[in-house]
């Protein structure tokens, strides 16, 4: 399968992580790129396409300018504040009842626009998820021109950034620029599916007034797992968009058993909808040996998620998703992307 890639996400590299209280080495977000790269050349004779830059515009499609300029400063804000030792953090989050208004400092913008306290920025941030975006945008202008399945390998992850905020390692919404992109392309109706085990909240909140876009998830229930807030079966999405949002949270455990009926609703749901193409977060951190996550898909399983994918006969672009073990990421990508080719 043809893959547009860039190696500009090398310029986020986070020093650490903290997992169940404990400071750890972070889930190296570009070692788990490089990992699936060198397993679609190798196992899927992938084509590697450079994305053009096609600019700032099409991230303003999907985001607030003034966060989009936060994110491009605050590290040097923050170096010019504290030195650049560390990272940049956020100190609070504004919650319930608070003043919903953009602090001067530095550390107030950080808690402002983060809705984790765990997703640091660095001296490569904007460069990574600049291009991260180019990614998503070049792979889906790609599609609306042939209607040829594409893999966008996009570094940092997007399906947690919304329109103001970011979080889960996701600072720019790269699948919900994909589906704009194909929205702008006049493809017409996008689906979107998530099979990533995090809840896509950014994603669900940038298009849940929509009805041209239908944003199906699958994930482990919110109540036992990240991001807690967002994925409830009951958001349907609101105005326009009622009914153009299907969540499906499974439970902690969840093996082939339980997911592949949620796979078999959510196709019964884009194919009602009658979408013109698709965009799918091919997350593989539902695998058994994932390090941070609690399903327990084999590796067996992942061609089945492919092959679902394929019967829904759309033209598709994949976005890679997460996955946090090194042994058998590889696999499960290809896995799925090998299901899909079949």
């Amino acid at each position: 399968m043809r893959t547009v890639y860039s190696d500009r996400h090398k310029a986020y590299r986070p020093k650490f992580d903290i997992v169940n209280g404990v400071v750890t080495e972070t889930a190296s977000p570009w070692r788990n790129a490089e990992i699936v790269l060198d397993a679609l050349r190798r196992d899927l004779n992938a084509e590697i396409l450079t994305p053009a830059d096609h600019g700032r515009a099409p991230i303003g499609w999907v985001h607030d300018p003034a966060y989009v300029a936060f994110l491009e400063t605050a590290w040097d804000e923050w170096v010019r504040a504290y030195g650049d030792a560390g990272e940049a953090l956020p100190l609070a989050n504004v919650q319930r009842g608070m003043r919903q208004a953009v602090p001067e400092t530095i550390e107030g913008k950080l808690s402002y626009y983060a809705f984790d306290t765990g997703t640091p920025i660095g001296p490569g941030t904007w460069e990574a998820a600049y291009w991260s975006a180019q990614v998503a945008v070049d792979a889906a202008r790609r599609l609306a021109a042939d209607r040829e399945a594409v893999f966008a390998l996009s570094r940092p992850g997007g399906h947690h950034a919304g329109y103001d905020y970011y979080g889960g390692y996701c600072f720019l919404a790269t699948e919900s620029l994909a589906i704009e992109t194909l929205c702008r392309e006049g493809v017409g109706k996008i689906a979107y599916l998530d099979v990533d085990y995090h809840h896509c909240n950014g994603t669900q909140a940038i298009f849940y007034e929509r009805d041209d876009v239908l944003t199906v998830s699958i994930h482990c229930d919110p109540r036992h797992d990240y991001p807690y807030f967002s994925g409830f079966a009951d958001e349907t999405g609101t105005r326009r968009g009622a009914g153009c949002n299907l969540n499906i949270p499974l439970p902690p455990g969840t093996t082939w058993s339980e997911f592949d009926p949620a796979l078999a609703r959510a196709q019964q749901a884009i194919t009602d909808f009658g979408a013109d193409a698709l965009v799918v977060l091919a997350g593989v951190d539902t695998f058994e040996k994932d390090s941070i996550c609690k399903f327990e898909l084999v590796l067996d399983d992942f061609p089945g998620i492919g092959r679902a994918i394929a019967d829904l006969d759309l033209p598709t672009v994949f976005v890679k998703g997460g996955g946090y073990c090194e042994e058998g990421l590889d696999r499960c990508v290809t896995a799925m992307l090998g299901g899909y080719m079949a």
